[in-house]
């Protein structure tokens, strides 16, 4: 069974006091058109700018998001008009570039105004990216089981 996928989007503006000393990248036209297509998923035809995108080690992302806790399998953050990816994702796989749609959801989400103030919000928004994640995967033939089941088990940070 493939590794259950687990995204996070928080909506600090702060790395939690860690700094990461690495250059966005420049995002080519294969991120740009999944940033379009996660606005076609969302049905939105406004304008979003791109985000930051930076490529971060498991450990700097688990710093992130994780609270010290053992079991973590962080795979990408949005925060703050930045999107960090584990640099290990090989986006020429489907699943990975399902996590990047993901992100982008989210990223779409705080630029029209869907901010997480408290955590039936925060769950409605990430509900919504794991839905658009899965119906991108369906969309490619592919299977979106963990996708799905991730729903099942996300909590509130």
């Amino acid at each position: 069974m493939k590794n259950l996928i687990v995204l996070f989007a928080l909506t600090a503006s702060a790395c939690f006091g860690q700094t990461m000393n690495q250059a966005a990248i420049v995002p080519d036209a294969n991120m740009i058109s999944l940033m379009d297509e996660a606005k076609q998923l969302m049905k939105i035809r406004e304008d979003v700018p791109l985000p930051e995108i930076y490529p971060a080690t498991f450990d700097y992302l688990k710093s992130m998001v994780c609270n010290g806790s053992s079991y973590c399998p962080v795979t990408a953050v949005y925060t703050s008009n930045k999107i960090y990816y584990r640099q290990d994702l090989n986006f020429n796989d489907l699943h990975s570039k399902s996590i990047l749609v993901h992100e982008f959801v989210h990223h779409i989400q705080a630029n029209i105004g869907y901010r997480a103030v408290n955590c039936d919000i925060w769950y409605k928004n990430e509900k919504e990216a794991y839905r658009l994640q899965a119906k991108y995967l369906r969309n490619n033939d592919q299977d979106d089981t963990s996708v799905r089941e991730a729903v099942r088990i996300i909590k509130c940070p």
